[in-house]
């Protein structure tokens, strides 16, 4: 439900998700396999009720939407309601996304190769190991 135009302007994708182009793309690709891996997970957990398939669809179809919303919930921090809008479907869809989330191993969001490819993080806390140092 996101528009294309969002992920090929740089202003609005840097405001909404502090991330540029080029670094959304290596996150979306280094991602997508633990997210596909979370999902699959979930769906053959052997107390589900349902059959796979079963139930409403997620809102956000591709993969590259959904990082996007998860992003922007975590740089904005808005109500669900507003998120939902903002990408244009419901709270509730929002919300699972928000729950699938959960799931992914929290490293591939924060690694120094994804997002900052010429800015080795521990050279920064090295710089800041004390308080003088600040």
């Amino acid at each position: 439900m996101i528009a294309a135009s969002f992920f090929n302007n740089p202003i609005k994708l840097k405001r909404c998700t502090g991330l540029s182009i080029a670094q959304f793309q290596v996150l979306a690709q280094r991602m997508e396999p633990a997210w596909e891996q979370a999902e699959k997970n979930r769906l053959l957990h052997p107390q589900r009720k349902r059959a796979i398939g079963a139930g409403h669809p997620y809102g956000l179809k591709i993969f590259k939407e959904k990082l996007a919303c998860v992003l922007m919930w975590y740089k904005v921090y808005p109500a669900l309601w507003l998120l939902g809008m903002m990408v244009g479907i419901d709270a509730s869809n929002v919300c699972m996304s928000l729950l699938s989330s959960r799931n992914l191993p929290c490293f591939l969001l924060f690694s120094e190769e994804a997002l900052l490819p010429t800015i080795k993080i521990s050279a920064i806390l090295q710089r800041w190991s004390t308080f003088e140092s600040l």
